[in-house]
């Protein structure tokens, strides 16, 4: 094997896995779960935290991502370290809550960003405004969702 003259360690495979599992448990994931939100197979995970080393690179990124053990590159995309700082502080704010908090969204959680490209137009401020007002969902008779077309149903209505 070729000496190590660089400046990046040896990758220590069983302590990425051990890591993995600890942080998997300490977010309250079962191994379905991680493996859901990675997009493996169930086997893959069994698979990764039993220490196995066939795993594609891929699917092992994949699984570290989850829990936070692989630093994404941004190649200067703000909208990726924005996403990747804002998810970083949601989980320093609910470290300190008690395992059963609402908010650590024991029954699954889901996340997206957007961000607007093209020629853009800045309204003036004053116009900036009547567009958020206009922008404003307003509570009408009848339980709706806010978008037109949409109702929202109680399980009993579904039912009937």
């Amino acid at each position: 094997m070729p000496e190590n003259t660089g400046n990046i360690a040896p990758l220590a495979w069983q302590q990425y896995v051990e890591e993995t599992l600890r942080r998997r448990k300490a977010e309250g994931l079962t191994q379905k779960d991680h493996s859901a939100l990675a997009g493996v197979s169930h086997p893959t995970m069994a698979a990764f935290e039993s220490g196995e080393t066939t795993l594609t690179l891929a699917k092992a990124l994949d699984i570290l991502c989850v829990v936070g053990l692989v630093d994404e590159p941004t190649e200067g995309d703000t909208q990726a370290r924005f996403v990747r700082d804002a998810f970083e502080r949601w989980r320093n704010l609910v470290a300190p809550l008690p395992q059963d908090s609402p908010a650590r969204f024991l029954n699954g959680w889901y996340r997206f960003d957007y961000w607007l490209e093209g020629d853009l137009k800045m309204p003036e401020l004053t116009a900036f405004e009547r567009i958020l007002k206009k922008a404003v969902v307003r509570k009408r008779a009848g339980r709706r969702s806010g978008f037109r077309h949409a109702r929202l149903f109680s399980r009993v209505k579904l039912m009937d």
